[in-house]
């Protein structure tokens, strides 16, 4: 994003800011000039069809969604709310205590928000406004015309358009109502026959179809405790002759839902002993073998953490980004202890290069999903603006923990940077009381940026595709920062693999850089304080603290004498480097190497050197002998705090204080290629099995290696044009971020 980008979107915050702040002055008062059902009828015609934005062929809409000042769900049972009406409402106002019953009365339209007109049993009109639901629901499901509505503790607010509207933040607070519920009025809804309960056993049989019935469709809507607990009420008791031969059968296929929906729960053992249940009852039921099927491959990865990644990887793509696999937890544990109070630890040694966990997404959004509509959201309890897919993360989200309370109870177990109120996720009128607000303060410190197809055989398009898919990942989330941590992760699709960067022993906590560690240090601390609300203190950023003021200037001004050079002078195979640009590199890399003095960096990341370094080593490669480009890349690969030895047909390395990323592949790699080309095949084969296992640590499996780095004879060539060049250089000190803007 460039500057003047980035000072609009700091504008367009605070003029949102001020807008709300200046809304709040309004609080308690009474809306006046009310617009009459014709103006309302004549405003959703108006606002039915969305703005668009011409970009070249296509079309997208930006949609901004603004996370308005916090306050709490309703944690009461409606039946114990005090009934208002439109008329009694005030503005910019959380009516406490009250519920607010209405009907709506068009067709609903949907920007950000979920809109329709609704009137209460008074007659009176107005608008209702329903936030961060999954816009991928139509907006029928939502607010469908006829429908009756409770909204619990209804906040009234003035709108940017000189209007009001009933704003519904919590999506726990809003209920529809069966039009045979007592609360109804009568002004509202016809009374009709309520069904009871027993009777005789026609409707007795009705039951059990209904709640079966109504398994599945809690199934497709991803509802997946309620899915399971209608299923097992379904079940026809052996005491109930009415079903006949039917009941096998019919049992068997609520045990089937009952299935599916713990299978999607990840209850795996739950799922397994449904479907084995069924199947004795229906043992030639092929849906049920191949689920039954699925649970057990599952339950082994679950286990035994037995996974073919590249596997996996061939089946990912932009239309299917979700893989059907399960988390192995089995090496680590949460507990109390650690830099942050609580974190991530080991439960056995594990070597450099090794699974250290896989994980499961929690809830991700992709930017390929996102079709033409690109969303950013604006935080104003925080100050944030994220760009791409937050704004769809959270309404997911917000959508997986209404009906799944196991899962609201996961995710609440994250820090939420000391949200208060907090929310226990406790069921009221059949739904999770979810506060919003807390699920977005808990996202802003948990979530992850992924890629949205993994194909690092495709350089020209990897760049776009690390750039706007995000979600959370629970466990993966209590890991801790640090720069030069010893765990890094990969994903493919919505499956995190962490792997360990460096050899750990059993009981150490598990740490991961969050962000890139930039060669300005106030610019890696800038980026952790805005983000996640921390100052790192690993080793790399205190030894950086005692950097004196003046080697701190010195750093910053050869900095940008460095990004000039690399801009300048990329590489490729009709215009290699002279010897008067490497010779100016040279000087250049031993100024800025000064400050990165012994008594501080010994054995740590120089990060400010990496990439004139790799630059050096690149210009060797294609103009020097092999010893030099040897030389060289070792030097890299110290730069990166990697300590290497070669001896003989021996490589020693020491990862103590490593800092992984392509980079280290990169120069490994050129020292593998000059090792053949010296006839020392051992070493080569050596140095590229660890090329091969830094690559599969840092994207998550091998494919793309064999056409990234290709045979031993010919690979310099082909790095030349462009991969190992300024492109390059940018791919490597970007992670799959999206930006975030903060306003003072």
């Amino acid at each position: 994003m460039s500057r003047s980008e980035a000072e609009d979107v700091v504008k367009l915050l605070e003029h949102q800011k001020q807008t709300a702040l200046a809304s709040k002055h309004r609080k308690g008062q009474k809306a006046t000039n009310k617009p009459t059902r014709q103006m309302l009828d004549f405003s959703m015609a108006q606002h039915r069809t969305p703005l668009t934005t011409a970009t070249g062929a296509g079309m997208y809409s930006m949609r901004t969604c603004v996370v308005s000042f916090a306050y709490p769900p309703s944690t009461t049972p409606l039946k114990q709310l005090q009934e208002i009406t439109l008329s009694q409402l005030k503005l910019e106002t959380n009516h406490t205590g009250k519920a607010l019953i209405v009907r709506t009365f068009d067709h609903p339209l949907r920007h950000v928000a979920t809109q329709n007109i609704v009137e209460d049993k008074e007659v009176n009109v107005d608008r209702l406004s329903v936030y961060n639901l999954d816009p991928s629901m139509p907006p029928e499901t939502i607010l469908p015309k006829g429908a009756i509505f409770a909204i619990k503790q209804p906040y009234y607010k003035a709108t940017a358009d000189g209007g009001y509207s009933v704003r519904v933040d919590h999506p726990s607070d809003l209920l529809q109502l069966d039009v045979e519920n007592t609360l109804v009025p009568a002004e509202l809804a016809p009374r009709c026959g309520v069904f009871q309960e027993g009777g005789h056993s026609g409707e007795a049989s009705l039951r059990f179809d209904l709640y079966r019935n109504r398994a599945i469709v809690n199934l497709y809507l991803c509802r997946y405790e309620y899915a399971c607990s209608d299923a097992l009420v379904s079940l026809i008791p052996d005491s109930f002759e009415e079903a006949g031969d039917r009941r096998e059968g019919l049992n068997s296929k609520a045990l089937y839902r009952a299935g599916r929906a713990e299978y999607h729960l990840e209850n795996f053992t739950a799922a397994k002993n449904h479907f084995e249940q069924a199947l004795t009852l229906t043992p030639e039921d092929g849906d049920c073998k191949r689920e039954l099927q699925k649970t057990k491959e599952r339950l082994q990865e679950e286990t035994e953490g037995l996974f073919n990644f590249t596997a996996i990887s061939n089946l990912v793509n932009a239309k299917r980004n979700k893989v059907d696999h399960v988390s192995y937890l089995g090496k680590v544990e949460v507990r109390a202890g650690g830099v942050c109070g609580r974190g991530l630890f080991t439960r056995c040694d594990i070597k450099a290069g090794d699974v250290i966990m896989v994980e499961k997404g929690f809830c991700v959004a992709f930017s390929s999903e996102a079709g033409t509509e690109t969303y950013r959201i604006m935080n104003l309890n925080t100050n944030r603006m994220d760009s791409g897919t937050h704004a769809t993360r959270l309404f997911k989200t917000v959508g997986k923990l209404l009906y799944n309370q196991s899962q609201a109870k996961r995710l609440l177990d994250l820090s939420d940077g000391e949200y208060t109120p907090k929310c226990s996720a406790h069921i009221f009128d059949d739904v999770v009381s979810v506060d919003t607000f807390q699920t977005q303060a808990i996202l802003e410190r948990n979530g992850f940026a992924c890629a949205d197809v993994r194909s690092c055989d495709e350089k020209e398009d990897r760049k776009d595709k690390l750039s706007s898919s995000t979600g959370v990942w629970i466990t993966a989330s209590c890991i801790n920062h640090a720069c030069a941590g010893n765990a890094w992760r990969s994903f493919i699709g919505d499956l995190m693999i962490i792997r360990a960067t460096k050899d750990i022993s059993k009981g150490s906590e598990l740490l991961m850089p969050y962000a890139v560690v930039e060669a300005e240090n106030n610019k890696t601390q800038d980026s952790l304080q805005k983000s996640w609300g921390f100052t790192c203190d690993c080793s790399i950023c205190a030894a950086e603290k005692k950097v004196s003021s003046s080697h701190r200037t010195q750093c910053e001004n050869i900095t940008k004498e460095i990004d000039t050079f690399l801009t300048d002078h990329k590489h490729s195979t009709s215009a290699r480097a002279s010897k008067t640009v490497i010779n100016n590199a040279e000087k250049l890399y031993c100024r800025m190497k000064g400050p990165y003095t012994d008594e501080l960096f010994q054995y740590l990341p120089c990060v400010g050197l990496i990439n004139l370094s790799l630059w050096l080593c690149t210009a060797y490669s294609t103009s020097s002998s092999p010893a030099k480009v040897i030389h060289a890349a070792i030097t890299v690969l110290r730069d990166l705090g990697y300590e290497v030895q070669l001896t003989g047909s021996n490589v020693t390395i020491d990862r103590t204080h490593a800092y992984l990323e392509p980079t280290a592949v990169h120069a490994v790699m050129y020292a593998a290629q000059a090792c053949y080309q010296q006839g020392k095949r051992d070493l080569y084969a050596e140095l590229e099995e660890i090329g091969k296992e830094m690559y599969v640590t840092f994207y998550g499996e091998l494919r793309g290696f064999e056409k990234t780095y290709g045979a031993p004879k010919c690979f310099a060539e082909t790095w030349c044009e462009g991969v190992i060049g300024v492109g390059a250089m940018e791919e490597k000190r970007i992670l799959p971020y999206t930006y975030t803007v903060t306003v003072s």
